[in-house]
């Protein structure tokens, strides 16, 4: 059986509240009602691959919550991530995560870590990499050679989504991705996204 995971990521540049606890759908909703929307100031969202790599750039404040509908550990996450530009031909940008992860079943807060690498190569579709390296890093070639297709960005909606699998990608890696970028100030954004795929089990 696959596990189905739901996820809620509110990322700004100051920290807000601790999320509440996890305990039923109700505070998933809650949690998302919680992200202080800013008011307009005729800021201009990211509409292209190359917008959105400024925009991402630099350290950010995170809390997330996440919720397994089957299998998986529920429960927050609170902690910085960074966007930096990464030495390569194609325009890459590395994404590291560290932070504390606290379970809705009440167990002990643990550190977790996580590392992304966002493609910028197409205009119309950035691709998201899972970056399975150690964090004492190879040389370049071996560390994009190392890379798993994750979810892709589709900039002029900032939808995300599954795309066809690149090179070296299996079908597992490559399913069950939805979700949707809110970005409507230049220092906070909320992201929305479920999963679920045989990559899971």
């Amino acid at each position: 059986m696959s596990s189905s995971l739901l996820s809620l990521s509110l990322v700004a540049l100051t920290p807000r509240a601790t999320p509440p606890r996890m305990s039923d759908d109700d505070a998933f909703a809650q949690f998302e009602a919680s992200y202080k929307r800013p008011a307009p100031t005729g800021f201009a969202r990211p509409s292209t691959g190359g917008e959105l790599r400024e925009y991402l750039l630099g350290k950010w404040s995170i809390r997330k919550a996440t919720v397994f509908s089957v299998g998986g550990i529920s429960g927050r996450f609170q902690g910085v991530g960074e966007f930096v530009a990464y030495p390569h031909e194609r325009p890459l940008l590395a994404y590291s995560e560290r932070g504390m992860f606290t379970p809705d079943s009440g167990g002990a807060p643990v550190e977790t870590r996580n590392r992304l690498m966002y493609d910028f190569s197409d205009e119309r579709k950035v691709a998201v990499f899972f970056d399975p390296t150690e964090e004492a890093r190879g040389d370049a070639s071996s560390v994009v050679a190392a890379l798993r297709f994750d979810h892709s960005i589709d900039p002029s909606t900032l939808q995300m989504a599954d795309a066809p699998a690149p090179a070296g990608a299996s079908v597992d890696e490559a399913g069950g991705y939805t979700g949707h970028l809110d970005i409507e100030a230049a220092g906070a954004f909320l992201s929305t996204w479920s999963v679920g795929s045989a990559a899971n089990e």
